[in-house]
C-alpha cells in the first residue's frame, strides 16, 4: 500500500482564482467581513472554499487580530469521575460562550503541567480554566499566564492567590448526608476523607476540612457527639489514577475494627465504589449490614448493583459561572467582590446504599 502523503493546503489565492474574485475579497468573505458583497458572490467563494477543502490559518488570524478565540482547559482528572464531568461541562460552557476549546490533562505526559501550560501559551489562549488543580500546581506556571495577560479561573481544587475559584459547598453537602443518616437511625457514623497534609491551610485542605465541619455540625444539631474514631483520614497514593483502590483499601482497614460503624460516609463516589467492593469481599451486605454514601453524584454511582446515596455537585452551574467570570476578565472586566470565591449549593440524592428503606440500627 502506497504511503499517504499530506496534500498541500489550498490557499486564499487558489480560492480567489476559482471564484473569480480578488484575494482580499476572498479573505473578507471567509473571515466573516462580507457585508458589502452580494449573496451570490459570498456563496460562490464559500462553495469553492468547501470544494477545495480550505481551512483558515488560526495562528495567522490570532496574530493579525490579537485574539485567538480559544480558551484552554487544564484538567487534573485522570480517572476521577467528578473531575472528568467538570471538564466536560466546562468545555460545553466555553463553546456556548462562543469560544473554541483547547483541552489537556496534566497526567497525559511526563512534566505534564509545564508542557501543557506551554502548549496553552503557544496557542495564545485568551483565558485558562483549571479543573481541580492540586496544591502542587507550580505558582511559576501561574506567573507565566499572568505575565502574558491571560486570566485564570479555577473550577474546584486548591486555591491560589489571585485566581478566582468556583466550587461546591462541601460543608453543606456532608452536613446533609450526615443529617439524613442520623434521621434514619444510624448512630455510629464514620467519615472517610483524604489525609490532610496541612489541616490548618484551608486553601489546600478545604475539601476535607469542610466535609469534617459539616459532619460535626450534623451531629451537633442532633445533639449527638461523634465517636473518637468517627473521622478517618486515609492515604491517597496516585489518587487520580486509582481512586477506587484507595477507597477499597481504606474500608478494608475499617472493616478490621472490632466494632463496625453503622454507616461510612465517603469523600467521593469513586471511593464509595471501592468501599462497596471491600464489603463484597467480606460478605458484608450494603445497606443491611453497613450503609455507604458517596459525594459528587458521579454517573458511576447511579448504575451499580447498590446505587449510591450521594450529594450532587451543581457541576453545570459551576462551569457556567466559572466561564462567565473568565470571559468577563478576557474582555477587560473586573472581578466583583463575590467572584474571588464562589461556593454553590448542591442537592442530596437518596438511593439504596444509605438504607433508607430499612429499620434503624440498634445502639
Amino acid at each position: 500500500m502506497a504511503p499517504i502523503r499530506p496534500r498541500a493546503a489550498p490557499t486564499l489565492r487558489q480560492i480567489a482564482r476559482a471564484a473569480g474574485v480578488s484575494i482580499s475579497s476572498a479573505s473578507h468573505i471567509l473571515n466573516g467581513r462580507s457585508i458589502r458583497y452580494s449573496r451570490a458572490t459570498r456563496a460562490r467563494v464559500e462553495t469553492f472554499a468547501r470544494r477545495l477543502g480550505y481551512r483558515p490559518n488560526r495562528y495567522a488570524q490570532a496574530m493579525r487580530r490579537r485574539r485567538s478565540g480559544v480558551i484552554g482547559i487544564l484538567q487534573h482528572a485522570g480517572l476521577l469521575q467528578a473531575a472528568a464531568q467538570k471538564a466536560n461541562q466546562a468545555a460545553l460552557a466555553v463553546v456556548t460562550a462562543g469560544y473554541e476549546v483547547l483541552n489537556a490533562d496534566v497526567l497525559w505526559r511526563p512534566q505534564g503541567v509545564q508542557m501543557a501550560c506551554s502548549s496553552m501559551l503557544d496557542a495564545r489562549v485568551e483565558g485558562l480554566l483549571l479543573v481541580d488543580p492540586p496544591a502542587s500546581f507550580p505558582p511559576s506556571e501561574l506567573r507565566r499566564f499572568r505575565s502574558a495577560g491571560i486570566p485564570v479561573v479555577a473550577l474546584g481544587g486548591a486555591r491560589f492567590a489571585g485566581v478566582p475559584q468556583v466550587r461546591v459547598d462541601a460543608r453543606q453537602g456532608m452536613r446533609e448526608i450526615a443529617r439524613h443518616l442520623l434521621e434514619l437511625g444510624h448512630r455510629r457514623l464514620c467519615l472517610l476523607i483524604p489525609r490532610m497534609l496541612d489541616g490548618r491551610n484551608a486553601d489546600v485542605s478545604w475539601p476535607s476540612i469542610e466535609r469534617a465541619q459539616g459532619f460535626r455540625e450534623a451531629h451537633a444539631r442532633a445533639r449527638l457527639a461523634p465517636g473518637p474514631e468517627a473521622i478517618l483520614q486515609a492515604e491517597t497514593p496516585n489518587e487520580a489514577m486509582h481512586p477506587y483502590q484507595n477507597g477499597r483499601a481504606a474500608v478494608r482497614d475499617l472493616l478490621r475494627r472490632p466494632r463496625l460503624p453503622h454507616a461510612v460516609l465517603c469523600s467521593n463516589d469513586d471511593w464509595a465504589v471501592g468501599a462497596l467492593n471491600a464489603c463484597a469481599e467480606q460478605r458484608i451486605r450494603v445497606p443491611e449490614d453497613l450503609a455507604i454514601t458517596g459525594f459528587d453524584n458521579s454517573m458511576i454511582g447511579e448504575f451499580g448493583m447498590v446505587p449510591l446515596t450521594t450529594f450532587a455537585q451543581p457541576i453545570e452551574t459551576m462551569a457556567r459561572r466559572a466561564v462567565e467570570i473568565l470571559t468577563r476578565l478576557i474582555h477587560g472586566g473586573r472581578l466583583r467582590p463575590d467572584d474571588h470565591l464562589v461556593r454553590l449549593s448542591g442537592e442530596l440524592i437518596v438511593r439504596r446504599s444509605c438504607g433508607a428503606s430499612f429499620s434503624p440500627k440498634p445502639a
